[in-house]
C-alpha cells in the first residue's frame, strides 16, 4: 500500500494547481475523453480488475500520455490572430 499511495502522490505532483482546476471545470467525462482517446485495443481496467492492472493503466495514462488526444496544430504563431 506504501508504493501505492507514494505512486498517487507522484502523480498529483505533476498537476499544477491550474491544470487540476480546468479539469473539475470540465468534469471526469470531458476529461477521460481527452486522456482515453486512444486506449485501443487497451482495455481499461474495472473496479474488480487486480491492482497491478490499475497501476499500469495509470502509469500508462497520466506518466507515459500513451492514450493522449493528439493536440491540432496550426499555422498560427502565438500571438497571431486568425
Amino acid at each position: 500500500m506504501e508504493n501505492f499511495t507514494i505512486f498517487v502522490s507522484t502523480i498529483a505532483t505533476l498537476y499544477r494547481s491550474e491544470l487540476r482546476a480546468v479539469m473539475l471545470a470540465i468534469g471526469n467525462s470531458l476529461a477521460n475523453s481527452i486522456w482515453e482517446a486512444r486506449t485501443q485495443p487497451k482495455a481499461k481496467p474495472t473496479p474488480s480488475s487486480p491492482r497491478e492492472e490499475k497501476e499500469r493503466w495509470i502509469r500508462a495514462k497520466y506518466l507515459n500520455k500513451q492514450f493522449l488526444k493528439p493536440l491540432l496544430t496550426s499555422n498560427l504563431s502565438l500571438g497571431q490572430v486568425s
